[in-house]
């Protein structure tokens, strides 16, 4: 059944029910009938002042007779619309419409309708509605205005405690009574807003902070004056403290005036200003103290010391404390060198307590005590080495001589008599050393075996092992084969001879496959094909609404037409009939331009998805290719016997070197359909790899060589360590160092391992020795 026919059926029974339960004249009925239905429809639209209006036109136009029951009939009606829209429902909107419609009826009802019992003889009375309705509009008018008062806005407040009271009497007052009450602690804050101000202008400042503090917190409109005054308190308030500070900088208190200093800075506007005040107090007491702090550094008085540190740290003079504290802490430590240096030299290791001495002295410089304990101590040390340089130079161990006298020039480098004796003892030891029996002699001499026929550089393997030996020891004379050698021969020989040598190369070919992307196909997208379909039927269902939109326009148009007709006559029915078809008309039209909006609507998003909707979508088709790939794969192989032989013709080594090389590359035309280029041979050739062997060779040989020289030299130290004299053991290794400066540091170490202040480059100082006196003879 069609929907409109549903709703123009049901209102024209409404409108029957009404027609028979209150009309009962027909002189009524030429009035009523003729603007009820107009006052309806403005109360269905929520247009009550419309309705009301209606209302009024009707009783204006009644007869005395006919007043007194349209008013109470409209009362009724008025009531009934407004208790509807009353209950279950609380919203300011609707309790707005409900007090108007209840006022109005009130308005026009007698004080036996007010009064009356209800029908059937329960519910409310008209009354009772009214009161209650009214009740609950002036209660939440009343609501509003105490939370605008919470937020201090008295305008709002006083609007809504007049709504409040305009509705229900008691609550009027009551409001009035919260208005006056507020207003007159508003006025109260506000006067102590002033007395905090003259409080703060008399320095009661804590009075002043505690009434800005209650103001504050009592009244949110207030908050910015309290702000203002909350500035002019800690203003005056920061002059004061200043004010203080400098009083108390006067009496050279300065601890406390920089303590009112700091407490000023976070009232200050400023904070350059106070810090400006903190820094003239920090100048003061640095220039008030100057005396004092150096009288105690120069009596060492160490609980002053300390104490000054303590009121740096209070006046915030950090780099001033951490000064003062550090030279504090490095006497302290000064102080342990000290008393360990005393107890080395009670124990006879005047040696030991050089180190503790001159610890002390750099931790404190101005102690002249512990310079000249120093002193004493290095004279006595070094006194007592040149005693054992002489002793050794006399028993002619020149080496040792040496060695001591580089202790005694390390111990005092700057004392001058020391010196002189240093000079003299060296020369004395350097004339004791012969030189000549620290050098020998190497002739090299290389020979390649003839099993390869191939050709070396061999004047570059030449250069290379006489680097090595040039290297190794700045004593040694390198000589070439054929060359003349010293009449001693001690002539070493390297023997390189070649045993094998191939290269080979070998050929492979299988064949590979790739897959690639032949083609691209387009299948049609099925969510474009349905996406056509549900358009279509959008387009059909947006025809179809904007039919039934024309045809609710037609039917509207048509009612309005019968309504002008009523206005010029008709009976009473008929007129009724013609309205409430007017008013379906009406909503019929509604909801056919709410259908149409809907359908245009989804027509629209369909049609907005398929323009973003490709109509087909791309398919990779996949192909397989074959090819050829030839793969070389080339080998070497060396060896290589090294022998180490002496002027003897002894082998004192000999050693294999083998090296291998291996590589592999693959070779293909391609395929340009697949996007596969051709892979060119890349391999390298055997004249390179023949190139490579030969630099490997020139690389190991120098290596093996050396490595036999470290062996020799390890044994001859082994030996040495067999000697039982000390002396002796020291001035062989002193040899060794000078013949193979490589092995210098470990040399070095095993001496320093049982003697101790030996100077770091005492290698280096030995050599200088001898070449000066080389260069004198």
């Amino acid at each position: 059944m069609n929907k409109s026919f549903l709703i123009l059926l049901s209102f024209t029974f409404f409108l029957l029910s009404s027609l028979f339960g209150c009309v009962s004249s027909s002189g009524e009925r030429g009035s009523f009938f003729g603007k009820k239905s107009l006052y309806k429809v403005a109360f269905e639209a929520g247009a009550y002042n419309s309705g009301l209006k209606e209302i009024e036109d009707i009783i204006k136009l009644s007869s005395p007779e006919e007043k007194p029951k349209l008013q109470k009939r409209y009362s009724k009606v008025l009531f009934s619309y407004a208790w509807e829209k009353f209950e279950g429902n609380t919203e300011i909107v609707i309790l707005d419409d409900c007090f108007k419609l209840a006022s109005a009826g009130k308005e026009y009802a007698t004080d036996a309708l007010l009064s009356s019992k209800p029908l059937f003889g329960f519910g409310l009375t008209y009354g009772e509605k009214y009161n209650k309705i009214s009740h609950i509009f002036a209660q939440y008018h009343y609501n509003s205005a105490h939370i605008a008062l919470e937020s201090s806005d008295l305008k709002l407040a006083l609007v809504e405690f007049q709504i409040a009271s305009k509705a229900t009497n008691d609550i009027g007052q009551q409001a009035h009574k919260e208005f006056i009450k507020w207003s007159k602690k508003r006025s109260d804050l506000k006067l102590k807003l002033g007395q905090a101000n003259e409080a703060i202008n008399q320095e009661h400042y804590a009075k002043g902070k505690a009434l800005i503090d209650q103001v504050y917190r009592n009244d949110i409109s207030l908050r910015l004056e309290c702000a203002e005054l909350a500035k002019h308190l800690d203003k005056q308030q920061y002059n004061s403290i200043i004010k203080d500070a400098q009083a108390l900088l006067e009496k050279n208190m300065f601890i406390p005036s920089f303590d009112k200093a700091n407490e000023a800075v976070p009232l200050s506007n400023d904070p350059l200003e106070a810090r400006d005040i903190k820094t003239k107090i920090q100048e003061k007491f640095a220039l008030h103290i100057k005396k004092d702090k150096d009288k105690a550094l120069a009596g060492d008085k160490r609980h002053q010391l300390i104490s000054l540190v303590k009121q740096f740290e209070q006046l915030e003079m950090f780099d001033h404390r951490d000064a003062l504290q550090k030279i504090v802490q490095a006497r302290s430590e000064a102080d342990k060198q000290l008393e360990l240096s005393h107890i080395e030299i009670a124990s006879g290791r005047h040696e030991s307590a050089i180190s503790y001495l001159e610890k002390a002295s750099n931790l404190w410089p101005e102690n002249k005590n512990v310079k000249n304990l120093h002193r004493q101590t290095c004279l006595y040390v070094a006194n007592s080495a040149l005693g054992k340089a002489k002793k050794f130079i006399n028993q002619k161990h020149p080496m040792l001589g040496l060695l001591y006298c580089l202790k005694a020039r390390t111990v005092c480098p700057r004392e001058k008599g020391i010196m002189n004796q240093f000079a003299i003892l060296t020369n004395q030891a350097s004339r004791l050393i012969d030189k000549s029996s620290m050098m020998f002699e190497v002739s090299i001499d290389i020979d390649f075996g003839q099993n390869v026929n191939t050709t070396f550089d061999t004047q570059k393997l030449q250069k290379e092992i006489v680097l090595l030996f040039s290297q190794e020891s700045q004593f040694v004379k390198v000589v070439l084969h054929n060359e003349n050698m010293s009449t001693n021969n001690k002539t070493f020989t390297i023997d390189v001879d070649i045993k094998d040598f191939n290269i080979k190369t070998e050929k492979n070919m299988f064949f590979d496959n790739i897959r690639y992307v032949s083609y691209v196909a387009n299948d049609p997208n099925p969510n474009y094909i349905e996406l056509q379909t549900q358009l279509v039927a959008a387009q059909d269902k947006m025809t179809s609404a904007q039919i039934s939109y024309q045809q609710a326009v037609q039917m509207r148009n048509q009612a309005i037409q019968r309504q002008r007709a009523i206005g010029s006559g008709g009976s009473g029915l008929f007129n009724l009939l013609n309205a409430g078809s007017m008013v379906v008309g009406t909503f019929g039209m509604e909801e056919a331009k709410d259908d149409l909006s809907s359908a245009n609507s989804e027509y629209r998003s369909l049609a907005d998805r398929m323009s973003n909707t490709p109509p087909t979508i791309p398919r990779k088709v996949y192909s397989d290719y074959q090819y050829s790939v030839e793969e070389y794969k080339r080998t070497g192989f060396l060896k290589v016997a090294v022998k180490f032989i002496n002027p003897e013709n002894q082998i004192l080594m000999q050693k294999l070197i083998t090296d291998t090389f291996d590589k592999s590359d693959q070779t293909h035309s391609g395929y340009s359909p697949a996007d596969l280029d051709n892979d060119p041979l890349e391999l390298i050739s055997e004249k390179e790899i023949e190139v490579n062997f030969t630099e490997q060779i020139f690389l190991d040989v120098p290596n093996v060589v050396s490595s036999f020289i470290s062996d020799h030299w390890d044994g001859i130290l082994h030996n040495i360590e067999k000697e039982l004299k000390t002396s002796r053991r020291w001035e062989r290794r002193l040899t060794i160092a000078l013949q193979v400066p490589s092995r210098k540091d470990y040399i070095l170490g095993e001496i320093t391992n049982t003697e101790t202040y030996l100077p770091d480059n005492i290698i280096a100082e030995i050599d200088a020795i001898l070449k000066k006196q080389s260069s004198i003879e």
